[in-house]
């Protein structure tokens, strides 16, 4: 058995690819709810990091979902873009990146989203009072094993030095505790839940967006309109379940731009680099 094959998937005849988008998708939305009644149970229990450990996965999961959707998106030609797309399903940061987008994100357009992600792409990054004042990681990564493991970390900025152990301290786990169903795991329940990832109903789906240019001119308007087309053609071809209308509202206004056209991979920002702003931006006498 060889696991992290998805890279595979891009090497299937179209309608067999579809077919297992379509399985995918189908256990990322169950494993992600299965793991939403889990992470509820914890958090009644006050067992905050237990709660934050499994909500973290539960947007892992429904950002799989959303990652396997945006390959039925995808055109099929040229195949490095649907390759490079399928890998980000194994990679923590792509994943990050999408909760990030669906749970805090309402892009004008693709340009804007572009932009917004490559800094939250960034392996380090400056920031503080004066905007340069300490170096971070990357926000996503950090904060992923902050709330899971104990480690011994070194830190270095323009003013200290310093050396200490980190481990999950249940009060800084309070600080902003979202307890509320992710919304990226609500999207891809609405989408799951109205049929537009059925194997009968995705090739339909997958037809009228690879009509779609994708590209920085793409505004929400435009984008919100293709999500209405995409439940119309479902809906003429009896596919659409019957849902509350506002399932078919969160899926018109909540669906978003497909992100196969961006680089979701870290970026890679050396120390040095850093330093020099820094320097650069301390007040001389």
């Amino acid at each position: 058995m060889s696991p992290r094959a998805i890279k595979n998937l891009a090497q299937l005849p179209d309608n067999q690819f579809l077919v297992e988008l379509s399985k995918g998708m189908r256990l990322c939305v169950l494993n992600s709810l299965q793991l939403w009644r889990d992470a509820r149970i914890l958090l009644g229990k006050d067992h905050l990091q237990g709660f934050n450990i499994l909500k973290m996965f539960v947007e892992e999961e429904a950002a799989k979902f959303h990652i396997l959707l945006d390959a039925a998106r995808c055109p099929r030609q040229p195949t490095d873009i649907l390759e490079r797309h399928l890998k980000y399903f194994t990679q923590h940061l792509a994943k990050g990146l999408y909760a990030l987008y669906y749970n805090l994100y309402s892009p004008t357009d693709l340009a804007e989203v572009r932009q917004h992600l490559y800094r939250e792409r960034q392996a380090l990054y400056l920031d503080g009072p004066s905007n340069v004042d300490w170096v971070f990681r990357n926000d996503i990564l950090r904060q992923r094993e902050e709330s899971i493991y104990v480690d011994y970390v070194a830190y270095e900025d323009g003013y200290k030095k310093e050396e200490f152990w980190h481990w999950p301290d249940k009060r800084r786990l309070r600080i902003g505790l979202g307890r509320e169903r992710p919304k990226v795991l609500h999207v891809a329940a609405a989408l799951h839940g109205a049929g537009l990832t059925s194997v009968e109903a995705l090739p339909i789906v997958s037809n009228v967006w690879r009509q779609v240019t994708i590209d920085d001119s793409l505004n929400w308007s435009e984008l919100r309109q293709v999500n209405i087309q995409t439940l119309q053609m479902i809906d003429e071809k009896g596919l659409l379940r019957r849902r509350p209308q506002t399932v078919y509202c969160s899926i018109a206004n909540d669906w978003l731009f497909p992100l196969f056209p961006l680089d979701l991979g870290e970026l890679q920002v050396r120390p040095e680099d850093l330093r020099k702003i820094q320097r650069s931006s301390t007040p001389t006498d």
